[in-house]
């Protein structure tokens, strides 16, 4: 994933958009790598912006929500990218 797509995830996520950028990042094909990226961003800027992020990702990640594609209840996903065949 480019580094501008990073930032502006990291950037709409210190702007308060914390549940939809945790959803947007779960969606994505290597969410881990993603989050990893972000999380180093996040350090330079502040400890406590990056560890709030991974609590906030992974309580997401835990959260069922029902698939939009077969409406069975996925862990924090929404999207095809969460959806079995």
């Amino acid at each position: 994933m480019e580094d501008q797509r990073i930032n502006e995830l990291a950037t709409q996520w210190l702007n308060g958009n914390r549940e939809t950028t945790s959803l947007e990042i779960l969606a994505l094909p290597n969410p881990a790598i993603v989050a990893s990226k972000i999380v180093r961003k996040l350090c330079r800027m502040s400890f406590e912006d990056a560890d709030r992020f991974i609590r906030i990702l992974e309580a997401t990640a835990e959260r069922k929500v029902k698939c939009e594609f077969c409406d069975e209840e996925k862990p924090g996903r929404r999207t095809i990218a969460g959806h079995e065949e």
